[in-house]
C-alpha cells in the first residue's frame, strides 16, 4: 500500500491524500501474469469510531501496470479536522478481493497502520 499524505503531484491529487495498491516482488511470477482485484481502501475515524471507505472497481494488475489507486482519496482539510488524525496517528487499510480469472496469482489481504 502506498500513501501520499501531502499529495501525489504526478496524478493531480492536489490538496488530497492519495492511496494506491502495488504488487511488488513480481520477478518470480510467470511470464504474462495477471491479477484481477477489487480493492476497498479505508481510513479509521478515531473520534467517531468508524471507517471512511472507498471501494474501487475491478482492476487488472500485470507487468506493465502493477499499481492502482485513488489520487483523490480524501481532502486534507477533512483528514485534519474530522477525527482521522489524532495525536499525529492515523490508521489506513485495504481489503483486496482477488478475481477468479485464468492466470491470476493469489495476493491476499493486508492492513497497514
Amino acid at each position: 500500500m502506498i500513501i501520499y499524505l501531502d499529495e501525489n503531484r504526478n496524478e493531480k491529487g492536489s490538496e488530497h491524500i492519495s492511496v494506491y495498491l502495488a504488487i511488488t516482488g513480481t520477478g518470480s511470477l510467470p511470464a504474462g501474469w495477471e491479477v484481477d482485484v477489487t480493492v476497498t481502501f479505508f481510513l479509521f475515524n478515531q473520534l467517531c469510531n468508524n471507517y471512511f471507505t472507498v471501494r474501487g472497481k475491478m482492476q487488472r494488475f500485470h507487468s506493465v501496470k502493477s499499481e492502482w489507486g485513488l489520487s483523490k482519496f480524501l481532502p486534507h482539510k477533512i483528514f485534519k479536522e474530522a477525527g482521522f488524525l489524532v495525536y499525529d496517528k492515523c490508521s489506513f487499510g485495504a481489503e483486496i478481493l482477488v478475481g477468479q480469472g485464468s492466470g491470476s496469482v493469489p495476493v491476499g489481504r493486508k492492513k497497514t497502520n
